[in-house]
């Protein structure tokens, strides 16, 4: 097992949330019913009522769907604003460690923690994966495809989400648990050049 599922398997123990199969259905009937209620602050406040761990200042657009099945996996720290279609998933199946005869309907379905981090944004219609982390500041752009981590205060965007640009950090700034590594290019981006 890798340190990311470790890790992930260790946090999705912490995270999760029994509940009955009303439970389930009126998770459900919530999420529907705060795509369309009008008030980014509203809707964030309803989706925390079904399990979902939203902070302070939390702004969510218009139609963002937040994990049916794992809503207790998702967390958004203060201030992240997610705009209109996103979609936020908090779970994956096991599809390289199916057993031989096994289609991929039939792999098992594991809760993955989706972690938006301090002050995100995040651009219309984009699409965070399950076990994933977007970092404290960064910005992810329209229609991306998220994959993988993104560090602290970096600009992702495409499909799936690559690195594009390095976003100022306040002055004092502190990276914040859970760490997200930063790529080796952007380490040596970050070196000024000498003459």
């Amino acid at each position: 097992m890798s340190k990311r599922d470790l890790y992930h398997s260790k946090l999705s123990k912490k995270l999760r949330r029994k509940r009955s199969k009303l439970g389930h259905l009126l998770s459900r009937f919530v999420n529907i019913i705060s795509s369309f209620i009008p008030g980014g602050g509203l809707r964030a406040r309803l989706n925390k009522a079904r399990g979902v761990r939203i902070g302070k200042n939390v702004w969510l657009g218009r139609n963002v769907y937040i994990e049916d099945q794992f809503p207790s996996q998702v967390i958004i720290q203060d201030g992240a604003q997610i705009a209109a279609y996103t979609i936020i998933v908090a779970h994956g199946k096991e599809i390289m460690r199916m057993k031989e005869g096994q289609y991929p309907t039939q792999a098992p379905m594991f809760p993955r923690p989706t972690i938006i981090k301090r002050k995100a944004w995040i651009g219309i219609r984009s699409t965070i994966l399950g076990g994933v982390i977007i970092g404290e500041g960064a910005v992810v752009a329209s229609g991306s495809v998220v994959s993988k981590n993104v560090p602290d205060f970096t600009m992702v965007a495409g499909n799936p989400a690559r690195i594009v640009a390095r976003l100022p950090k306040p002055p004092n700034f502190k990276p914040r648990p859970p760490y997200v590594k930063e790529p080796k290019i952007l380490k040596r981006r970050a070196k000024p050049k000498s003459d």
